[in-house]
């Protein structure tokens, strides 16, 4: 999400919802905004997304994804020693 514009109105939105994007990308086109998307990706909102991000991120070379990755994966390894 980025623009030098104002926002549409978000309180109304389903957020935590699959239909989000689809709604905030509607609510911006009704006040004549352009949007773009990219590829679909996925929300790290629960523990077990973690280790989805970390199997995405596992090849990554680009520099601050392998920082992403290292701490993740760091943050599960203690968190594996203490349980």
């Amino acid at each position: 999400m980025a623009g030098n514009f104002s926002w549409p109105e978000l309180t109304d939105l389903p957020w935590s919802s699959s239909s989000l994007g689809e709604s905030l990308a509607n609510s911006c086109r009704d006040v004549e905004h352009s949007v773009a998307t990219l590829i679909e990706g996925f929300d790290v909102d629960e523990p077990e997304d973690l280790m989805k991000l970390v199997s995405v991120l596992s090849d990554e070379q680009h520099p601050a994804r392998r920082a992403l990755y290292t701490l993740i994966y760091d943050i599960q390894i203690k968190e594996i020693k203490h349980a």
